[in-house]
């Protein structure tokens, strides 16, 4: 009798969802068998691209009706302990639910996702997939083999502690045998608005984390502390430095060299699917089970408290909270306002402000204050709020930074009649669709007229983009690539007025955009 196979949903078919449902496709052990997500065109080009047999709007609905053994919850992190908890409360709850990391916003959070999978007897997972990397794997056997001796000390830097953060916290642990830390002293600070995914992270930061075994480790965070390895491991008599794709050893006596890192492998995630599944049939546990990623987690949320209470932090932690969110919130921490500036040599080139970052003065918006300035940000949440110039405008330049919420859709009209609205123009769509084949509602469109000329981008953080209208070639390009341009015909504009209203439409979700500047080229 043939083996029943494992029935698979994925939650959330974006970038994460396209690589767990890769890792899935390969394996015989399991049935594709649904999907959920909010943004139908994601939902549907995932349900074409994988093979699974149904697709859900509400994840929900797909985990009330498919009974599923597996679940990934590939969601941004606010979305993760809701997610994690609807499968853990089901009648039939998967067996194993693989998750994407951070764990959460808060460690209250973290806590209870992994105490109610353990409660249910459910294998719950993160995404920690370094440990599978051939260079961070290679470094471990070297380390193991005593190639540099009893490790001492281990020295680490990123972008940020809690999206880049959390991989080295995890590091750590994999290079320290996953031993509980001791200690923590740290301090952040946020000296602009950062987001990542949603979640608030510091702008620049520095953890020393102690354990019992009087291992240290050294995480600093932020521009400016780029040392010439990712992760430097030091031992009594070597060291090893380790980079994505990349190990070298300073062995005693011997010159650095480069450690080969052995036949090319499939890529991590693949493999962190391949053998949750590996450990559910088998009954093993995983190196990254929920109480690994618990322990990484400890860390970052320890540095935050020990800059809160500005003292060591000893462990386990016992907190609730985000101590960085709940800083902000209480005034502790300031993020100062965007500075909004044109330069010299922008304003000799005809540069205009469109948002002054203070107010909105000079111009209109649909509905009345559905759009509102904060701290140099112009920003809503009102779905199909329009905020526009009441001019009339031909050829453009328009330069902005933008960021928007999880599936959240905006978009750049021009030639718009003010007394008709937005639909009167023409609109550059901007949605966070990435993932989502080119179409006439993707990012890049000219929505319903043009289709975009390449697949949509990450939208999670801010972004630098520039829309371009010369005599009806329209051009958008974010972070300095061009993404989409449109050539079109005379016909495409019967009827259509060649110029009229420039402004930012807010079709759903939370929108953000900073630094709007225009300059007129007719």
């Amino acid at each position: 009798m043939a083996e029943k196979k494992l029935r698979v949903g994925v939650i959330g078919c974006g970038g994460r969802g396209w690589a767990h449902a890769s890792a899935y496709m390969r394996s015989d052990k399991v049935v594709l068998t649904a999907c959920a997500d909010t943004y139908k065109p994601a939902r549907d080009s995932f349900k074409a691209k994988f093979g699974f047999k149904k697709c859900y709007a509400n994840y929900r609905d797909m985990l009330l009706r498919e009974r599923l053994d597996v679940v990934s919850v590939c969601l941004w992190p606010h979305l993760h302990c809701p997610a994690v908890l609807d499968c853990a409360s089901l009648h039939h709850p998967p067996r194993l639910i693989n998750a994407e990391k951070p764990m959460a916003p808060t460690f209250g959070e973290a806590v209870r996702m992994h105490e109610a999978c353990v409660q249910r007897d459910i294998m719950l997972t993160f995404c920690h997939q370094r440990r599978f990397g051939a260079s961070w794997s290679t470094a471990k056997k070297l380390l193991d083999s005593g190639a540099i001796g009893t490790l001492q000390r281990m020295e680490m830097n990123t972008s940020n502690m809690f999206d880049w953060g959390t991989h080295w916290f995890d590091m750590m642990h994999f290079f320290n045998n996953d031993l509980q830390a001791s200690w923590v002293m740290g301090q952040i600070g946020c000296a602009a608005d950062n987001k990542i995914f949603g979640a608030t992270m510091e702008t620049a930061g520095i953890a020393y984390v102690k354990w019992p075994n009087d291992v240290t480790g050294l995480l600093t965070t932020g521009q400016g502390n780029a040392t010439p390895y990712e992760i430097r491991l030091m031992g009594s008599t070597g060291m090893i430095d380790v980079y994505h794709g990349k190990c070298r050893l300073f062995a005693e006596g011997q010159k650095w060299t480069d450690v080969p890192l052995g036949e090319q492998r499939p890529d991590d995630t693949y493999l962190h699917i391949i053998d949750s599944i590996d450990c559910l049939l088998n009954k093993r546990q995983s190196i990254l089970c929920s109480e690994n990623a618990l322990r990484a987690t400890s860390l970052i949320f320890a540095t935050y408290e020990s800059s809160r209470r500005r003292a060591r932090v000893f462990l386990p932690l016992s907190i609730e909270d985000s101590p960085l969110l709940s800083m902000l919130e209480d005034g502790k921490i300031v993020i100062p306002d965007w500075p909004t500036y044109i330069s010299a040599q922008d304003e000799d080139d005809g540069f205009r402000f469109f948002y002054n970052g203070r107010n909105l003065r000079g111009l209109n918006s649909v509905p009345q204050r559905s759009w509102r300035s904060r701290a140099g940000i112009l920003c809503s949440d009102k779905a199909g709020a329009w905020i526009y110039l009441d001019k009339a405008i031909g050829n453009f330049e328009l330069r902005f930074e933008f960021r928007l919420g999880s599936r959240s859709e905006a978009g750049v009209v021009f030639w718009a009649d003010p007394r008709k609205g937005p639909k009167s123009g023409l609109e550059i769509v901007i949605a966070d669709d990435r993932m989502s084949p080119p179409g006439l509602t993707t990012t890049g469109a000219i929505r319903g007229l043009s289709p975009a000329t390449k697949g949509g981008t990450t939208t999670s953080s801010w972004r630098p983009a520039k829309v371009v209208c010369q005599d009806g070639k329209v051009t958008l390009s974010i972070s300095d690539q061009e993404l989409s341009t449109h050539d079109l015909p005379a016909s495409a504009f019967a009827g259509h007025a060649r110029q009229g209203a420039l402004g930012l439409l807010a079709r759903s979700g939370e929108v953000e955009f900073r630094s709007v500047f225009y300059a007129p080229r007719d």
